[in-house]
C-alpha cells in the first residue's frame, strides 16, 4: 500500500524531494557565509566608530570622494596669523564672505596690497597671499620686511619707515623698489637682475652701485650721505638723478641712452657728457664746478649758483696752477676773469681770501666758476663724536685745526640751522666745527653726523601671573605696556611656566621697546567640574565611561583614576583627577540584576602573587541575585546576558537528525542603533529553514483516501459498494 500510494504520487514527490536539497545546500552556504559576514560587519562597524583617527588607506571610495571634495584651505583671521593688529585689521577687507577666515580663493585673488600709513610694525603673515605681485607699506613702523615669504613680489614700495636691511635675493622677481627714508646701512641692488626702477635716498649707506643691473631704466637718490655712485653696463638707464648728496664725481660713460640728468646740490666738480648723446635735461646747479665737457646733445641745461671750491695757498705763495686741481680744465674756454691773472693754466695775483670767478663755456653749457684762496690751515684731527643713550650725558665732539680753536654748534639737518644747544632727544644729529679765519690762515668747517639712542625703558616683570589648563596666553592679563610675542599660544601644562612678552613704553621716542620679556606663569590644573562625564545607569555604561575636555578624550591613568565599591546594592564609581585637571567626579546605579564589570585597576596596582610564583587574580566576591521580573517560576533569576559573554557554541546537526529550529546565534548591534549588515543574512537563513521543513513535511505527512481522476490512466474506477484501499 505504501508502495502504491508513493507510485501514484512519485512525480510529485521527486519535485519537493529535490526542492528540499536545493535548500538544503542553500543553507549550507548561508551558514558558511555568516562568519564572513559578521567579521566583515564588525571591521566595517569598527572603521565607523573610529571616526577621523581612522586609517586614512581604508577609507573607501566614498571617503576618497568626500576627501576630493574637502572645502578649501582656511587661514584664521586672528593674531597668530596675523601677530600686528593693524596689519590684521587691514586684510580683514579681504574677507569677502564675512566668516573670520580668508579662503584659498580669497587669499589667491590678492595681488595688490596697499597698507600705506597704518603703523604697521610687522608684515608677518603677508605669505598667505601666495599671488601678491606689488606691495605698498609706505610710512609705517616697519624695522623689517618678511620677503622670504613674498617671492613673486615684482612692486615693492617702503619709504619712510626704520627699516635696516634689505635682502633683495629673497625677491629676484623684484621690478621697481621705492626704499627711500629708512635706515638702511647697505643696499646691493644686484641681487635683484630685473630691477628696473630704483629710489633709494636718505638711507645710512655711502656708497651705491648700480654697474650689474643692466635693465634699471630709473634711479632716483634724493638726499643722504652718498659720496660715490658706481654706473657700469647701464645701457637702459633712461633718468638719473643723484641730488643733496656728497657725490664729487660720476661717470656717465656707461649710459649712452641718459635722457636727463638731475645732481643738484652735490660736490661735483666736473662734468664729462660726451658719451651721452640723447641727453635733453641737466640739471647740476649748486654744484662746485669748475669745468664741463659736451658732447653732441643739446640738452636744456640749468648750471647756475655753483659754490666756490676752496683751495689752500702755502705762506707768501700768490700763484696757483689750475692742473693742480686734477680736473680737465680747458683754459681755452675760460673767460671773464676776476680777481687773478689767468696766463696759460697759471693764476697770478693771489693773496689770502683771494676769491676768483671765470665763465666756463663748452658747446651749449655755459656757467660761472669760482674759486676761494686762503693761507693754507687744516685739521690735524678730523671732527669726532661719540653716540650717546638718551638719559646720559652729552659726549663732547673732538676736532683739531692747524690754526685756531673750533667752535661747535648742533643742528638736527646736515643743512639747517646750528645752535650751540646740545640736543637731548633721542634721533639722528649733525656737529658743525666751525675755525674762523684769523691770522692769515684760512677758516675751516667741519659736519658730522652722530645719534642719541634711545634707551632702554625701566620696567618691572610681571609676576604672580596664573592661567587654567586649556587656555591661551591672551586670557592673561600682563599690565600696562606689556604684550605677549604669541597672545594665541596655550598655556601648556599645569605648573610652573614661562612665555616671551614684549614691553612697549609710553615715551616710544626716546625708549626701546624691549622684546622677549621671559614672564612667569603658573598654569592651574582645571577643575573636573567643567569636564563632561558620561552618564552611567548600568553595568555597560560603566565600562565605556568617557571624560572629555572638549573634544580631547581623557585618559584613566594619565589623567584620572577609577574605584568602584558596592555596597547596598548601588555601586558607585569614583574618578579622582590629577596632572592637568583636579578634583573628583562620581557615578553611579543601583547594581539590580546586572553584574557589575570588573574593578579597573589604578596605575600602578598589581595582582598579588599565587603560591606557585605566577600571578592569580582575587574574584570578585558574587551577590545572590535577587528575584526580578525575569526570574522564571523557580524563584532562580534570570540575570541579563553580559555583552562580554561567550555564547555557548551550537552544536552541528547531524545528517540523520530530524531538523529543528536552531537558536539564533546573537548579533552584534550597531551602537548607532541600526542592525549590521549580517542581520540580513540571518533573516534568510532562518527564512530557508522554515521553508525546508515545510517542504518535508508537506512530502512525508501520510495521507487519506481521494478519488481517482477518471481520466489518469492506471486502476480502474471502483464500480461496486465496498472497501478499497
Amino acid at each position: 500500500m505504501i508502495n502504491k500510494d508513493i507510485r501514484g504520487r512519485g512525480p510529485r514527490r521527486q519535485i519537493l524531494l529535490r526542492a528540499a536539497a536545493a535548500l538544503t545546500l542553500l543553507l549550507g552556504a548561508a551558514a558558511a557565509a555568516l562568519p564572513a559576514a559578521a567579521e566583515e560587519a564588525a571591521v566595517s562597524q569598527s572603521t565607523v566608530l573610529a571616526g577621523p583617527a581612522g586609517n586614512a588607506q581604508a577609507a573607501g571610495p566614498l571617503n576618497a570622494d568626500l576627501a576630493a571634495s574637502a572645502p578649501e584651505q582656511t587661514v584664521a583671521l586672528d593674531e597668530t596669523n596675523f601677530p600686528d593688529p593693524a596689519f590684521l585689521d587691514c586684510v580683514r577687507a579681504f574677507d569677502l564672505d564675512g566668516d573670520g577666515a580668508l579662503s584659498e580663493s580669497e587669499r589667491a585673488a590678492v595681488t595688490k596690497l596697499d597698507v600705506r600709513g597704518k603703523g604697521i610694525r610687522s608684515l608677518d603673515g603677508v605669505g598667505f597671499f601666495p599671488a601678491l605681485t606689488q606691495l605698498n607699506c609706505i610710512g609705517n613702523a616697519l624695522t623689517e620686511l618678511p620677503l622670504d615669504q613674498t617671492p613673486n613680489l615684482t612692486n615693492l614700495l617702503c619709504n619712510e619707515n626704520q627699516l635696516t636691511g634689505l635682502d633683495l635675493s629673497q625677491v629676484p622677481r623684484l621690478e621697481a623698489l621705492h626704499c627711500h627714508d629708512n635706515r638702511l646701512a647697505a643696499l646691493d641692488p644686484s641681487a635683484a637682475p630685473l630691477l628696473r626702477e630704483l629710489a633709494c635716498g636718505h638711507n645710512r649707506f655711502e656708497t651705491l652701485d648700480v654697474s650689474r643691473n643692466g635693465a634699471l631704466q630709473y634711479l632716483l637718490y634724493l638726499g643722504g650721505p652718498l659720496k660715490a655712485l658706481t654706473l657700469g653696463n647701464n645701457e637702459a638707464l633712461i633718468d638719473l638723478w643723484c641730488s643733496y648728496t656728497l657725490v664729487t664725481q660720476l661717470d656717465l660713460s656707461h649710459a649712452p641712452n641718459l635722457e636727463l640728468l638731475g645732481v643738484e646740490r652735490s660736490d661735483l666738480t666736473f662734468l664729462d657728457l660726451s658719451a651721452n648723446p640723447r641727453l635733453t635735461d641737466v640739471m647740476a646747479g649748486d654744484n662746485q664746478l669748475l669745468a664741463l665737457r659736451a658732447g653732441p646733445a643739446a640738452p636744456t641745461a640749468v648750471l647756475d649758483g655753483q659754490r666756490p671750491v676752496e683751495v689752500q695757498l702755502a705762506d707768501g705763495q700768490t700763484t696757483f696752477d689750475l692742473a693742480q686741481l686734477g680736473i680737465p680744465i680747458d683754459p681755452a674756454h675760460i673767460s671773464g676773469v676776476t680777481g687773478a691773472q689767468l696766463e696759460g693754466s697759471v693764476l697770478t695775483g693771489l693773496s689770502d681770501g683771494s676769491l676768483v670767478t671765470y665763465r666756463y663755456t663748452d658747446g651749449p653749457f655755459s656757467f660761472t666758476a669760482s674759486l676761494q684762496f686762503r693761507v693754507s690751515n687744516a685739521w690735524v684731527e678730523p671732527l669726532t663724536i661719540d653716540d650717546w643713550t638718551y638719559g646720559e650725558a652729552a659726549h663732547p665732539p673732538h676736532a683739531t685745526a692747524q690754526y685756531g680753536q673750533p667752535v661747535y654748534e648742533y643742528s638736527d639737518s646736515e643743512t639747517g640751522v646750528f645752535t650751540s644747544q646740545p640736543p637731548t632727544e633721542a634721533g639722528t644729529w649733525y656737529v658743525r666745527a666751525l675755525v674762523p679765519p684769523q691770522d692769515g690762515h684760512a677758516g675751516l668747517v667741519a659736519v658730522t653726523e652722530f645719534h642719541i639712542l634711545k634707551a632702554i625703558p625701566p620696567y618691572t616683570v610681571p609676576s604672580g601671573l596664573t592661567a587654567v589648563y586649556g587656555s591661551a596666553l591672551d586670557q592673561v592679563d600682563l599690565g600696562p605696556g606689556f604684550a605677549w610675542n604669541t597672545p594665541g599660544q596655550a598655556v601648556g601644562n599645569a605648573g610652573p611656566q614661562v612665555f616671551e612678552a614684549r614691553f612697549v613704553p609710553a615715551d616710544t621716542e626716546n625708549y626701546e621697546t624691549v622684546e622677549n620679556v621671559q614672564v612667569p606663569v603658573q598654569v592651574l590644573p582645571k577643575d573636573a567640574s567643567l569636564l563632561w562625564v558620561s552618564p552611567v545607569t548600568n553595568a555597560q555604561d560603566a565600562a565605556a565611561l568617557t571624560v572629555r575636555d572638549g573634544n580631547t578624550v581623557l585618559r584613566e591613568g594619565a589623567d584620572y583614576t577609577v574605584e568602584t565599591r558596592e555596597s547596598g546594592g548601588r555601586v558607585t564609581i569614583t574618578l579622582r583627577f590629577f596632572g592637568n585637571y583636579t578634583g573628583t567626579v562620581e557615578r553611579g546605579y543601583d547594581a539590580g540584576g546586572q553584574t557589575a564589570p570588573p574593578v579597573r585597576p589604578t596605575p600602578g596596582a598589581t595582582a598579588s602573587p599565587a603560591p606557585g610564583g605566577g600571578q592569580t587574580a582575587t574574584p570578585a566576591p558574587q551577590r545572590t541575585p535577587s528575584p526580578t521580573p525575569e526570574s522564571g517560576g523557580d524563584g532562580q533569576a534570570r540575570p541579563s546576558p553580559s555583552p562580554e559573554a561567550t555564547p555557548s557554541p551550537v552544536p552541528s546537526p547531524s545528517p540523520m537528525a530530524s531538523p529543528s529550529p536552531s537558536p539564533a546565534p546573537s548579533l552584534p548591534v550597531d551602537q548607532g542603533g541600526g542592525q549590521p549588515p549580517a542581520a540580513g543574512l540571518w533573516l534568510l537563513f532562518s527564512f530557508l529553514e522554515f521553508l525546508l521543513l515545510a517542504l518535508l513535511l508537506i512530502t512525508f505527512a501520510p495521507r487519506g483516501p481521494r478519488p481517482k481522476d477518471p481520466g489518469a490512466p492506471g486502476d480502474e474506477w471502483p464500480g461496486r459498494a465496498g472497501t478499497w484501499t
